[in-house]
């Protein structure tokens, strides 16, 4: 609803947001949420009648309907509604009617009332599978945003409503990375910070709740999108997870324009760090469109700035396989070539974005929509040795490099030498067993290659040392290489499903000739 001064919007509507969102993919055993969220009610107030559902595949068609009756006048309002699971399986389509009413007037649309021509139906995958994985993986999402992100241009999903969709997914935890430019602000404004920060210390305290409440089964992982310079005093963005203080950071949210100031660069955020948290570099090789770039001072994450010990390592998997993907991958190898101990890891940068990503394309001409950079659709594995505190434990994993990125299976990377070590490890040995473990099934992709390399320090690349074909659910395999130089060795996966390319990698281990 936001408009410039004189110029107006093409999407501008007397109405508030009404948006129906299902996640993606549904585990074995769980019914389907329905989440229907009204936005900025206050301004605009609605009743909502009704909501049909339609689930169809092929011929088959399941209908169900919603009995809402409410008038809503809230500027935020959110039900989840549960639907008995049908009996169908595979990816099936979604469509919600929805019958509301302002000023007297009757109303329907379809799934939203967002201005988007020729919009995308819901598209939901029924699992007759969970999840591949080992008994000690736990999978989670490291870049969300909830609605403690609101601002001109966008908003997440409420708090409760991700928990129940993590359940429905198969998703066991979720980093709430909103970005500090937003959760400074005091409730209703996008520009006036607030000193006792509600939003964040609301945030707090619901996730600690709920992550009791669900037991730890899901959980949150409490985060922010910190804004912050590189070297070159460009605004760039890091996922701070588990600092129990704020970081404030403001220098693109353009709350103030164009003051570009930073409280924090990528030096000096290691003395605002805690002991227990840690900084991943966010999206580190995306793309600037020149508008961001003049209007928001944006920049990216250079080499100098991620050599720095206090980041962990980079977030190259954004919600989809474009060239943000392979651009981080090719820095990764550089860091790790030169020396650097350095981690990836998987997000999505989902604003709520369950089913569909929605959000402004062109600010005051266009929305668009598209099916990545969902809720849970590329996820961090983390394998967890302690399951008694599941939270503790994760990010423990994470900072020692003990996970693996997938929009897929499962790919877990062992050395055997006088002990077995994992991803994140360093040894010393002679020489060394690697042992290659696949875990997938039909949904997630089951044919491909897959690829182990091994990188010997200050050398320019990385060498091949296996090319593998994969044709089923699960693939074991071990080799024996000697060691002559201070090296690394990592594997990748790549093959097809429903959804199109399936990855995954792991994180190296270190291996010095003794």
């Amino acid at each position: 609803h936001h408009r410039f001064r004189f110029i107006g919007s093409k999407y501008y509507k007397k109405e508030p947001e009404i948006i129906i969102d299902i996640p993606h993919r549904i585990d074995p055993n769980q019914d389907i949420p329905i989440l229907l969220l009204v936005k900025d009610a206050h301004e605009y107030p609605v009743k909502i009648m009704c909501v049909n559902i339609e689930i169809s595949v092929g011929n088959e068609i399941v209908k169900e309907k919603i009995d809402v009756n409410t008038s809503i006048d809230k500027r935020w309002w959110y039900k989840v509604y549960s639907i008995k699971r049908p009996k169908l399986t595979g990816l099936v389509e979604i469509n919600a009617l929805i019958k509301y009413n302002i000023n007297g007037i009757n109303i329907t649309c379809t799934n939203h009332n967002l201005p988007i021509n020729k919009s995308l139906p819901l598209n939901t995958f029924i699992a007759y599978e969970p999840y591949p994985r080992s008994n000690n993986i736990l999978y989670g999402d490291l870049h969300y945003h909830t609605n403690a992100t609101e601002d001109m241009v966008e908003f997440g999903a409420p708090i409760k409503p991700t928990y129940i969709a993590l359940k429905s997914l198969g998703l066991d935890f979720v980093c709430n990375t909103d970005h500090s430019y937003d959760i400074d602000d005091k409730i209703g404004s996008w520009t006036e910070s607030d000193p006792n920060l509600e939003k964040w210390n609301d945030s707090q305290v619901k996730i600690k709740r709920l992550n009791l409440e669900y037991n730890f089964n899901n959980f949150m992982i409490p985060s922010e999108e910190l804004s912050l310079h590189n070297l070159d005093g460009y605004n760039i963005h890091g996922l701070i997870l588990n600092n129990k203080k704020f970081l404030p950071g403001q220098g693109d949210g353009a709350e103030v324009p164009f003051d570009f100031s930073c409280e924090y660069n990528t030096k000096s955020l290691a003395d605002a760090l805690e002991d227990n948290a840690l900084c991943i570099a966010a999206h580190p090789c995306a793309p600037v469109p020149l508008l961001q770039k003049l209007f928001f001072k944006r920049g990216k994450w250079e080499f100098d700035d991620l050599v720095f010990k206090h980041i962990s390592g980079l977030q190259v998997l954004n919600g989809e396989i474009d060239k943000s993907f392979f651009d981080g991958i090719k820095m990764w190898k550089k860091l790790l070539l030169s020396g650097h101990k350095k981690f990836i890891y998987a997000g999505n940068d989902a604003h709520g974005n369950f089913n569909k990503y929605r959000q402004i394309k062109i600010p005051m001409l266009s929305i668009h929509e598209k099916d990545s950079q969902i809720l849970g659709e590329c996820r961090t594995g983390v394998i967890v040795e302690n399951d008694d505190n599941k939270l503790t434990a994760s990010l423990d994993s994470l900072k020692k490099g003990r996970c693996f990125i997938t929009n897929g299976p499962q790919l877990l990377i062992k050395v055997a030498a006088d002990k077995d070590y994992y991803m994140g490890d360093s040894l010393f040995a002679p020489s060394i067993n690697i042992n290659i473990e696949f875990l997938s099934n039909k949904e997630m992709g089951s044919n491909g290659t897959i690829k182990i390399y091994s990188g010997i320090i200050n050398e320019n690349e990385e060498s091949l040392i296996a090319d593998l074909k994969v044709s089923k659910d699960f693939y074991n395999k071990s080799i024996n290489i000697d060691i002559y130089k201070h090296m690394y060795v990592r594997a990748e996966f790549e093959g097809l499903s429903y959804r199109g390319k399936r990855i995954a990698l792991t994180n190296p281990i270190w291996i010095t000739p003794n």
